[in-house]
């Protein structure tokens, strides 16, 4: 995944269009003033894809431990991915 990206089935994302070109962009709702969605770092639930990712991440790489915790693991990284499919994230150059 890149580093920027607009999570659609954000309940802030807005599409609004310009008056001049007709347009659209993708913005975010929540932002003060008009701001893209990919340019809005602050978002919670972009906050929220990149805690999943970590976890991905860490448990991918992570040999499982023989000591009955690997279920926990493979729960964490499992709820990661269930999380991530329920966004509908798209990519922006």
């Amino acid at each position: 995944m890149s580093d920027k990206y607009i999570i659609r089935n954000c309940p802030a994302f807005v599409l609004m269009r310009t008056a001049t070109s007709g347009t659209y962009f993708d913005m975010c709702g929540n932002a003060k003033g008009h701001i893209k969605c990919a340019d809005c770092t602050d978002c919670v639930m972009k906050q929220i894809v990149e805690l999943c990712k970590k976890e991905i991440r860490v448990y991918r790489n992570m040999p499982l431990p023989n000591d009955g915790t690997n279920t926990l693991h493979f729960g964490r990284q499992s709820f990661a991915y269930d999380i991530l499919k329920l966004l509908d994230i798209q990519e922006v150059e």
